[in-house]
Protein backbone atom coordinates (compact mmCIF):
# COMPACT_ATOMS: atom_id res chain seq x y z
CA UNK A 1 0.00 0.00 0.00
CA UNK A 2 1.63 3.36 -0.79
CA UNK A 3 1.53 6.44 1.15
CA UNK A 4 -0.23 9.20 0.96
CA UNK A 5 -1.11 12.87 2.58
CA UNK A 6 -3.47 12.88 5.25
CA UNK A 7 -5.29 16.06 2.73
CA UNK A 8 -5.81 13.09 0.15
CA UNK A 9 -7.51 11.29 3.00
CA UNK A 10 -9.50 13.98 4.51
CA UNK A 11 -10.24 15.18 0.36
CA UNK A 12 -11.24 11.17 -0.63
CA UNK A 13 -13.67 10.99 2.33
CA UNK A 14 -15.25 14.57 1.69
CA UNK A 15 -15.39 13.64 -1.83
CA UNK A 16 -17.86 10.28 -0.60
CA UNK A 17 -19.77 11.54 1.82
CA UNK A 18 -19.64 15.59 1.73
CA UNK A 19 -18.37 15.91 5.84
CA UNK A 20 -17.21 19.22 5.19
CA UNK A 21 -20.83 20.55 4.11
CA UNK A 22 -21.77 20.08 8.48
CA UNK A 23 -19.19 22.99 8.90
CA UNK A 24 -21.64 25.86 8.19
CA UNK A 25 -20.72 29.43 8.93
CA UNK A 26 -21.62 30.28 13.00
CA UNK A 27 -24.24 33.50 11.08
CA UNK A 28 -25.23 32.01 8.16
CA UNK A 29 -26.83 35.07 6.90
CA UNK A 30 -23.93 36.80 6.58
CA UNK A 31 -21.70 34.63 4.85
CA UNK A 32 -21.22 35.49 1.42
CA UNK A 33 -19.04 32.42 -0.20
CA UNK A 34 -18.64 29.02 0.86
CA UNK A 35 -15.76 27.93 2.76
CA UNK A 36 -12.74 26.74 0.81
CA UNK A 37 -11.84 23.45 0.98
CA UNK A 38 -8.21 23.73 1.84
CA UNK A 39 -8.41 26.46 4.47
CA UNK A 40 -11.03 23.38 6.15
CA UNK A 41 -8.47 21.03 6.10
CA UNK A 42 -5.73 23.07 7.21
CA UNK A 43 -7.72 24.19 10.01
CA UNK A 44 -8.73 21.04 10.91
CA UNK A 45 -5.44 18.96 10.97
CA UNK A 46 -3.60 21.97 12.64
CA UNK A 47 -6.04 21.62 15.90
CA UNK A 48 -6.24 18.05 15.60
CA UNK A 49 -2.59 17.83 15.99
CA UNK A 50 -2.49 20.49 18.70
CA UNK A 51 -0.18 22.29 16.32
CA UNK A 52 -2.08 25.84 16.45
CA UNK A 53 -2.81 28.25 13.39
CA UNK A 54 -0.16 29.88 13.67
CA UNK A 55 2.39 27.24 13.06
CA UNK A 56 -0.35 25.36 10.49
CA UNK A 57 0.17 28.99 8.58
CA UNK A 58 4.16 28.93 8.48
CA UNK A 59 4.36 25.67 7.16
CA UNK A 60 1.87 26.00 4.71
CA UNK A 61 0.45 28.69 2.08
CA UNK A 62 -2.72 29.85 3.91
CA UNK A 63 -2.41 32.67 5.61
CA UNK A 64 -3.04 32.91 9.63
CA UNK A 65 -5.85 35.86 9.23
CA UNK A 66 -7.70 32.86 7.13
CA UNK A 67 -7.12 29.98 9.41
CA UNK A 68 -8.02 31.75 12.52
CA UNK A 69 -11.53 33.54 10.70
CA UNK A 70 -12.00 29.38 9.86
CA UNK A 71 -11.95 28.28 12.98
CA UNK A 72 -13.15 30.57 14.67
CA UNK A 73 -16.72 30.64 12.29
CA UNK A 74 -17.04 27.33 10.93
CA UNK A 75 -15.45 24.92 13.71
CA UNK A 76 -17.82 24.48 16.58
CA UNK A 77 -18.23 21.60 18.79
CA UNK A 78 -21.85 21.15 17.18
CA UNK A 79 -20.22 21.17 13.73
CA UNK A 80 -17.79 18.76 14.57
CA UNK A 81 -20.89 16.41 16.13
CA UNK A 82 -22.86 16.63 12.34
CA UNK A 83 -19.64 16.12 10.30
CA UNK A 84 -18.64 12.97 12.12
CA UNK A 85 -22.32 11.88 12.32
CA UNK A 86 -22.10 12.28 8.26
CA UNK A 87 -18.56 10.19 8.27
CA UNK A 88 -20.01 7.72 10.52
CA UNK A 89 -23.46 6.88 8.57
CA UNK A 90 -21.58 6.56 5.32
CA UNK A 91 -19.01 4.19 7.16
CA UNK A 92 -22.54 2.18 8.46
CA UNK A 93 -23.59 2.19 5.01
CA UNK A 94 -20.63 0.34 2.96
CA UNK A 95 -21.18 -3.35 2.14
CA UNK A 96 -18.08 -4.21 4.51
CA UNK A 97 -19.57 -2.74 7.77
CA UNK A 98 -20.99 -6.10 8.80
CA UNK A 99 -17.99 -8.07 8.59
CA UNK A 100 -15.75 -6.11 11.04
CA UNK A 101 -18.68 -7.42 14.31
CA UNK A 102 -17.76 -10.38 15.96
CA UNK A 103 -20.79 -11.57 15.84
CA UNK A 104 -23.60 -11.27 12.66
CA UNK A 105 -26.40 -11.97 14.81
CA UNK A 106 -25.16 -9.10 17.46
CA UNK A 107 -23.53 -5.63 16.82
CA UNK A 108 -21.13 -4.96 20.05
CA UNK A 109 -20.29 -2.19 21.48
CA UNK A 110 -17.32 -0.43 23.66
CA UNK A 111 -16.64 2.90 25.66
CA UNK A 112 -13.18 4.30 25.78
CA UNK A 113 -11.81 7.67 27.68
CA UNK A 114 -9.19 9.33 26.07
CA UNK A 115 -7.21 11.83 28.10
CA UNK A 116 -6.24 14.56 25.88
CA UNK A 117 -4.21 17.55 27.09
CA UNK A 118 -5.42 20.91 26.07
CA UNK A 119 -3.53 24.25 25.28
CA UNK A 120 -6.39 26.63 25.18
CA UNK A 121 -8.62 27.02 28.25
CA UNK A 122 -12.25 26.02 28.22
CA UNK A 123 -14.92 25.06 30.38
CA UNK A 124 -14.30 21.81 30.53
CA UNK A 125 -10.65 21.30 30.74
CA UNK A 126 -9.49 20.82 34.07
CA UNK A 127 -5.78 20.31 35.85
CA UNK A 128 -4.90 16.97 36.81
CA UNK A 129 -1.53 15.33 37.92
CA UNK A 130 -2.53 11.63 37.22
CA UNK A 131 -3.21 12.48 33.47
CA UNK A 132 -1.41 15.72 32.68
CA UNK A 133 1.07 16.30 35.18
CA UNK A 134 1.15 19.86 35.67
CA UNK A 135 -1.25 20.54 32.73
CA UNK A 136 -4.76 20.56 31.66
CA UNK A 137 -6.87 18.27 29.31
CA UNK A 138 -10.40 16.45 28.55
CA UNK A 139 -11.43 13.08 28.27
CA UNK A 140 -12.73 12.44 25.06
CA UNK A 141 -15.52 9.16 26.15
CA UNK A 142 -16.16 7.97 23.28
CA UNK A 143 -19.29 4.60 22.40
CA UNK A 144 -17.50 2.68 19.63
CA UNK A 145 -19.39 -0.47 17.35
CA UNK A 146 -17.82 -2.12 15.07
CA UNK A 147 -14.66 0.34 15.06
CA UNK A 148 -16.64 3.19 14.48
CA UNK A 149 -17.00 5.98 16.68
CA UNK A 150 -21.01 6.57 17.19
CA UNK A 151 -20.68 9.28 19.61
CA UNK A 152 -18.16 11.29 21.62
CA UNK A 153 -18.45 13.34 25.03
CA UNK A 154 -16.09 15.76 26.38
CA UNK A 155 -15.92 15.70 29.73
CA UNK A 156 -13.64 16.99 32.72
CA UNK A 157 -10.37 15.09 33.73
CA UNK A 158 -12.07 15.25 37.10
CA UNK A 159 -15.41 13.89 36.04
CA UNK A 160 -15.57 9.87 36.68
CA UNK A 161 -16.34 8.78 32.85
CA UNK A 162 -18.78 5.99 34.62
CA UNK A 163 -21.54 8.84 35.05
CA UNK A 164 -21.64 9.62 31.13
CA UNK A 165 -22.33 6.01 30.63
CA UNK A 166 -24.99 5.68 27.63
Amino acid sequence: MKLCDITDVLRYVNKRCDFMSAFTHIQPRYSKQPAKEECLIGTLIAQAMNNGNLNMADISDIPYAVLHETLQSRIRLATLKNSSDLISNDISKMPIFPFYSFDLELLYGGVDGQKLEAETPTLKTRYSKKYFRKGKGVVAYTLLANHVPLQVELIGANEHESYFFI
